[in-house]
This record gives structure tokens, sequence and C-alpha cells, in this order.
């Protein structure tokens, strides 16, 4: 719903064709015709790329790319071959620009399995932090997010000031933007009266504690870290009355991973299986978060912005715990707890959670400073302006840049380029979040050099 909030904050200022994936959940609320025709927000609306493969769709000249963690970003990023663009990166990370199709969770598994078999008892594995210099974010840097591969004609967006100062940092000199991620602003009656309902859906006492948890684009080891602290502290506060867990997945395949893996947990620790609750956040209004009395976020990019369910936890005035690396460092201190990546995340972790949830004044007063936080730096308002800086700061060059593709771009060129994005929306139809042996390979000769290790396979 950022587009909405955007758009309908300076509702003059745009002429806007909007393209939707056919999973989006927005295509609920696609039942408004505009001229006979399907509409969204109150543009006219297309279902993604086929419209214009198929030349269906008004002609446009300028294409902005909102680019999210997820399939469809393949589809968007191929696009650009026939349109120059914004391309807005807030929550992404690069790996969903470069189409370099797995996650970090899958990236770790497999580097693991790869680096034993390569170096044996001698091989760092990935769940280890600092071991001989190799990190998660060494990983990120280093490997992942290596280099952008969207067109120089495109001017790039990024969700955060931290994400810019990263791209720069990439070699991405030029034509670089910052704009917030909008967030609306929730009153404390508001957040009260939703996440009652919430909890009454879930079947969660009104007296019980809840600790919300986002484990999307996290190593896996640390969802196992979090899950120790947890059913550690639920066990110490037994006596003070119960306390759930309430697990964020984002769709229904990643609903039924985490259950899997609760359910193997609470086989070996004694956490009550009832107690811990996976749900899919629709994030259409956040329900979800209003229910939790913190939330635990410990996915990090260097160059995502801070997550967009930070920033939802923030404006219904919910206190967050996350790890102080990459963007979230940019969350006032005043609104989080901060853990250090390392080999005491355990502790810290326990530590937190036994303060925000024995501490009410500690938490109300967190909880004040993140809704302050967000409705100062993340209004749709504030949005729609830094959106309109970038296009008028950038209006001379993506004219220029229009123009020549007016000129250049000839039907037959667009006939073949359109041959070619069409081919490629067919292979990537399912995507396999594998990594390749040939990827798996260049990592592994990049780690090998960079971080010293043998390159004798162990017999």
């Amino acid at each position: 719903l950022a587009t909405e909030r955007v758009l309908s904050a300076r509702p003059n200022d745009w002429d806007v064709t909007l393209f939707v994936d056919p999973r989006d959940r927005n295509l609920k609320h696609a039942n408004e015709p505009l001229n006979g025709r399907p509409a969204l927000f109150g543009c006219p609306l297309h279902v993604y790329h086929r419209a214009f493969l198929e030349d269906q769709a008004e002609p446009f000249d300028l294409f902005l790319f909102h680019i999210e963690d997820h399939e469809s970003s393949a589809f968007v990023v191929a696009a650009s071959e026939l349109w120059p663009g914004i391309v807005v990166l807030h929550d992404t990370t690069t790996r969903a620009v470069t189409l370099a199709r797995f996650g970090h969770g899958t990236t770790g598994e497999l580097l693991d399995a790869a680096l034993q078999a390569a170096h044996g008892a001698n091989a760092p594995k990935i769940g280890e932090w600092r071991a001989r210099g190799w990190n998660t974010e060494s990983l990120e840097r280093r490997y992942l997010n290596s280099e952008l591969s969207v067109g120089d004609e495109h001017v790039l967006v990024g969700g955060t000031a931290f994400c810019i100062d990263y791209l720069r940092a990439m070699g991405r000199t030029e034509r670089l933007a910052s704009m917030v991620f909008p967030v609306p602003e929730v009153s404390p009656n508001e957040r009260d009266n939703r996440g009652r309902r919430s909890r009454e859906d879930f079947g969660i006492p009104p007296q019980a504690a809840v600790v919300g948890f986002i484990g999307r684009n996290t190593i896996e080891h640390r969802h196992h870290t979090f899950l120790e602290a947890f059913a550690a502290l639920s066990q110490e506060d037994e006596a003070k009355g119960p306390v759930y867990l309430l697990w964020l997945a984002a769709d229904a395949n990643e609903k039924a991973h985490h259950e899997r893996l609760l359910e193997g947990f609470c086989e070996s620790v004694p956490l009550p299986r009832e107690r811990c609750i996976v749900a899919v956040s629709e994030g259409n209004d956040g329900a979800e978060i209003a229910a939790c009395d913190l939330l635990v976020s410990l996915q990090f990019s260097l160059v995502r912005g801070i997550p967009r369910k930070c920033l939802e936890a923030c404006s219904y005035g919910v206190p967050l715990v996350t790890l102080d690396v990459g963007s979230q460092a940019e969350l006032p201190v005043a609104s989080r707890v901060a853990i250090a990546p390392g080999s005491d995340e355990f502790f810290q972790l326990r530590e937190a959670l036994r303060l925000l949830l024995n501490d009410d004044a500690i938490r109300s007063q967190m909880g004040a400073a993140a809704r302050a936080f967000a409705a100062d730096a993340f209004s749709p308002a504030g949005s729609a302006a830094d959106l309109q800086a970038t296009f008028s700061r950038y209006a001379s060059y993506l004219s220029s840049t229009i123009d020549k593709r007016r000129r250049e771009f000839s039907s037959a060129e667009r006939e073949h380029l359109q041959t070619r994005l069409r081919s490629r929306l067919e292979r990537e139809k399912d995507p396999d979040e594998a990594m390749s042996e040939q990827m798996l390979g260049r990592l592994l000769s990049q780690a090998a050099a960079d971080f010293g290790w043998g390159v004798t396979a162990k017999n």
C-alpha cells in the first residue's frame, strides 16, 4: 500500500499507470473501474508485463520500478531493457536486482557443505561469526551484492542514507536519490483496538505477553538462537503469566517452513507449542504487529532499507529488538534494543526480551519514541516529496534519455527486446531459489582467495 500512500499525498502531481503481479494482494482492492477498465487507487491497472509485452497498455515514457524481495523482481528488472526509468531499491537486496535466485539461508547451507567437503575440519562455518574474518556481513558485501545489473539509463533510489552511502561505496556514484518508505500514522487507541482483535483471532489471552518475530532473509542459525532465548525467558517468567510467540511469515510457504522448524524445536526444548503461533502477515493494516508487545527483527542488509515491518512497528509504537548491523542502525536508539552480532547473541537476546517484557515504563517510552520517529521521518507526504524531488533533480537527464530512446528505439528493436523479455519470463516463471553450481564455485574461489583458505579437497 506504499504506492497508494504516495499517490494520495499529492494526487495532482502524477499521471500513473499501475502494473501489478497477478499474485499481488492489492488486486483484491481493484474493484473500481475507470472508464470501463480496471483501476487501482484511481489509476489504470494492468496485470504486469503481459500488457506492455503485447502493446495493450497506453504508451508511457518513464517506468518507475519498485523492487521488492520476491519473485516478481526478475520480471520487472527485465523490463528495464524496454524503458528507462527510476529504480526504487527499498526493502530489497541487490540479489533481487542481479536476478541471483537464492536466499541467505540457502546460501549459508550450500556454502557450509561445500567448504566442509573442500577443507574438512579446517573449514569455517557461515553460522560462526568472525571465524577467520568471515561473517554474514562480509558474505553479503563481497559475494551476494557485488554489482548491480540495472542499466545506465536509470536513476537508483535507495530507502535510506545508509543505502545510498553503500551504493556509492559499490561504485555507483551517479544518479542516486533517497526516498523514505511511507507508513501510516496510528494512534494509541487504534493500535489497542487492532491488537485486541488480532489477539482474539489468534486465541491469545488478553493478559499474556506477546513477542513478535520476523525471520525473513536471516541465516537459519539465528532462528534457533532466538528460539533458545525465547524458551529460556518463557520458563523464567512462567509465574508472571504466559508469554506467546507470534512469528510473522511472508507467505504460506514460509509459514509452513517456520512451523516445521518450531515442531522440531519444541520436541527438544520445554517450550509449549500451543504458545508459538506462525501467521502470514498480510501487510495491509499491521494488525498482527499491533498484537505484539515488542518485535524482534534479526534480518539485515547493507543495501536494504529499514525493513518495512520494523517501520510499521514504529508507527504502532511497538519497541524493537534488532541487530546493530546495516540499515537498521539508522533506527533511533530510543526506540530499540540493539544486538551486536557475535557469539553472545543468545545472552543479549535473552536480556533484551527480559528488559522489555518486565519493565512497562521502558517499553512505553521506547514505543513513544518509535511512533514519533515514524511520524517524523516516514510519512506519505515525505515520500511524495522525495519522489518529486528526484524527478525534478534528474528532469533534464530523464528527458534527454527519453528523447534518445524515441529516436533510436525502432519498432524492430522493440519487437526484438519484447521477444527476449517474453522468453526470459517463460524461463523464470518458477525460479529456483537454490544457488547454481557455477555461482557456488565462484563464491568458493573468491572466499579461498580472500581468506587464505587451502584449495586441497578433503579425501
